[in-house]
């Protein structure tokens, strides 16, 4: 993360499929970890585990709270040429305040206090000069129905959305349009990110 302030938990061992008292040994080493990150003011440690009770349970024993679940979506071939739907265009910075209410509107509380909304370039750090980054709003009479975040690399892409709930059965042309603008393909994928509250799309 650009905040040295904030960890992200990467990886914890032995498994939990291989080792009897994994749990204990678990929750020893998470409260050591959350002790040493207090030691040097780290303010968040993130942890993004596979959905399961057991490692859910030993992370919330040691102080973590879930705040959102998500489903990782890829496509692997390219998508058929389609329109620009109207109302879709790329962000300029008269619509900050617009796509603020947009996810103020759609996201949970929580989840603003955890991460940066919505996401932007300057998030990327150092990245952000090697990646191809577009951003998009879908608007009707100045009001964003939808925030796209296009993100490719050289080994492939990251969608994220956020749409309001009303407009999510209305949004396939959006989708079908960014999907093209892509290179997708077998060795080049592009993954969507979908969380919990976004059901629907």
């Amino acid at each position: 993360r650009a905040n040295p302030d904030e960890w992200d938990l990467a990886y914890l061992a032995p498994s939990f499929e291989y080792e009897r008292g994994t749990a204990d040994l678990w929750l020893s080493l998470l409260t050591q970890l959350v002790r040493v990150g207090g030691e040097r003011c780290v303010s968040r440690i993130y942890a993004r585990p596979a959905e399961d009770w057991e490692i859910e349970a030993v992370l919330r024993q040691a102080g973590f709270t879930a705040v959102v679940r998500e489903e990782v979506f890829v496509l692997a071939r390219s998508s058929a040429p389609a329109p620009a739907p109207r109302g879709l265009r790329p962000v300029e910075q008269q619509d900050r305040p617009a796509l603020e209410a947009l996810y103020a509107h759609v996201v949970p509380q929580l989840l603003h206090q955890v991460e940066a909304l919505p996401p932007q370039r300057n998030a990327l750090g150092g990245l952000a000069s090697r990646l191809w980054v577009e951003e998009y709003i879908w608007a009707e009479k100045g009001r964003a129905l939808a925030h796209f975040w296009l993100c490719g690399s050289p080994r492939g892409y990251w969608l994220e959305m956020v749409v309001r709930p009303e407009c999510r059965a209305e949004s396939l042309p959006c989708l079908r349009y960014l999907l093209m603008r892509t290179q997708c393909s077998d060795v080049k994928p592009i993954y969507a990110s979908v969380p919990d509250y976004g059901v629907g799309l």
